[in-house]
């Protein structure tokens, strides 16, 4: 710590660290400065004097407040105030005086409220010292042009140095400024590249996550296929085929996850084409129909893509099963479309006729699961035959 630098290991914000210097500095400064001034205009311009003694004394208060209380912020508050007060005074009041300096002085009043106080309050000083200024113009400086008279030597002297004075304060009150600004970019690039790496290393582990549980379900998928093949009634090995198919509709998920740069931007397109092979793949009518598909949304988060993919793998797997038997034409139709900003529509259309249960009380566990799924995605669902309409939320908009 040097003489011109004071003890600061108190303030553990480096900002706040700053500005505490900057004000002890400026205070020690000013009380030099203003107490020379004072001595100079004290035999050519008394009311001159009294002022910069006036300023000397709020300077002598704020730098033994900052030593004793060692609290920063009323300073600024304090000089603010006390200086545009001075500052008006001044120029509305001493007639035939030279008022260079004040205009000066209200810059530096201007910038170190921006700099101590913060945006907000230093436009209402910079709009405080424009009334005043253009009251200036206005009414008060045809009185000091009509007392135009030759200026002494030692106000001349005493104009000089105040002059310097305040472009020193003005100066010092901007490389300050400069040094704060040049500190919080290097702070906030150096916290962007911290959260860069963390981020990285998340993005890393979560993928990590989603291969494992791929991993995992596959292996799940694996254990039913091998237990469906020692079975043989043919319907129990149908309700282990659902079964897979649900599990793999999940996996397929967390593979794409794994497979992805954005975790974010799910690619929805991709997913369902992936699903409806997989869900083909596993029926032996599948060969014979043609699917349509149109998709008009692009990316779904996994809050409402899990669901999703269960039901339509329910439909699919509905059709695969029951539509299709005394059919000719086999053919489904899905749309997918973005119907609002917070609602997704699916349209679904088979050509054949769905035998599940007739009675609408007693549901198959399929057709139920279908209604549940609607519930989850809070959504509703109209049915015209082998024609279906749901319309749900994006759950992942909240």
């Amino acid at each position: 710590m040097s003489f011109f630098t004071p003890n600061t290991d108190f303030i553990e914000n480096h900002n706040e660290r700053g500005k505490y210097v900057l004000t002890w500095r400026l205070s020690f400064i000013l009380i030099v400065l203003f107490s020379i001034a004072s001595i100079l205009t004290f035999q050519v311009d008394f009311y001159s004097s009294i002022l910069y003694l006036i300023s000397l004394a709020i300077c002598v208060f704020c730098f033994v407040y900052l030593n004793i209380k060692q609290k920063v912020k009323p300073i600024f508050w304090i000089f603010t105030v006390s200086a545009s007060l001075v500052v008006t005074f001044s120029m509305q009041t001493l007639i035939g005086t030279l008022h260079y300096p004040d205009f000066i002085w209200a810059i530096c009043t201007i910038v170190f409220a921006y700099i101590g106080l913060g945006k907000k309050v230093g436009v209402y000083f910079l709009i405080f010292h424009l009334i005043s200024i253009t009251f200036f113009f206005t009414y008060t400086i045809n009185l000091h042009l009509s007392s135009i008279r030759i200026i002494p030597l030692g106000q001349q002297i005493s104009v000089m140095f105040e002059m310097f004075t305040a472009f020193f304060a003005l100066s010092y009150l901007i490389n300050q400024y400069l040094i704060f600004q040049s500190y919080t970019e290097r702070k906030l690039l150096e916290v962007n590249k911290e959260l860069n790496h963390k981020n990285e290393a998340i993005t890393i582990l979560m993928k990590e996550i989603h291969h494992r549980v791929k991993n995992n379900l596959q292996l799940v998928v694996s254990l039913l296929r091998m237990q469906r093949n020692e079975i043989a009634s043919e319907e129990i090995k149908s309700h282990f085929t659902e079964a897979i198919n649900r599990v793999m509709s999940i996996s397929i998920i967390h593979q794409k996850l794994y497979q992805q740069e954005d975790l974010k931007n799910f690619n929805f397109e991709s997913y369902i084409e992936e699903l409806i092979l997989e869900i083909k793949s596993m029926n032996e009518v599948s060969d014979k129909v043609e699917i349509n598909m149109t998709i008009d949304v692009h990316s779904l988060g996994l809050k409402t893509l899990v669901p999703f993919g269960l039901l339509l793998n329910e439909l699919l797997t509905n059709s695969f099963k029951h539509a299709f038997e005394n059919c000719d034409k086999k053919k489904i139709d899905i749309n997918i479309d973005q119907c609002s900003a917070e609602k997704i529509c699916l349209y679904y259309e088979d050509s054949g006729m769905w035998k599940e249960n007739e009675d609408v009380n007693d549901k198959g566990f399929g057709l139920e699961l279908v209604d549940l799924l609607t519930s989850q995605l809070e959504g509703t669902q109209e049915k015209i035959a082998s024609k279906y309409k749901f319309k749900f939320r994006n759950l992942d908009l909240d």
